[in-house]
């Protein structure tokens, strides 16, 4: 017979609280804007209002992958639902983010043309 184990392995400290708030904030968008299918998605939406059927057209991943990156999006506020009619339409909040982000959306939309050709 094998004896439970009464004591689990504790989990490891974070030492997260000992950075600066900006910091956290800066590696929490990070890593939400990390995947380049959340890059394009707020590209597309920062030119215009979409729904996930046309967002879904310039992308190579299914359409529940898609949409799986645009509710991750949608919950950390940097897409919106403008209206939840159907077929549902969204758009960006670009004007509340952090600069980095506007400017990362920015660079990997540069980075696709230059390589393009």
């Amino acid at each position: 017979m094998f004896a439970l184990n009464r004591n689990p392995p504790t989990m490891a400290y974070s030492r997260s609280p000992e950075y600066h708030e900006t910091e956290q904030l800066i590696s929490a968008h990070s890593k939400i804007t990390c995947h380049p299918a959340r890059l394009r998605i707020l590209y597309q939406l920062s030119k215009s209002s979409l729904t996930l059927a046309q967002i879904q057209e310039d992308h190579p991943l299914p359409r529940t992958t898609v949409m799986g990156h645009l509710s991750m999006l949608l919950a950390h506020h940097l897409v919106e639902l403008e209206s939840s009619d159907s077929p549902a339409t969204y758009t960006t909040s670009k004007n509340q983010w952090p600069p980095f982000i506007a400017h990362a959306v920015r660079l990997a939309h540069r980075f696709k043309y230059a390589n393009a050709a």
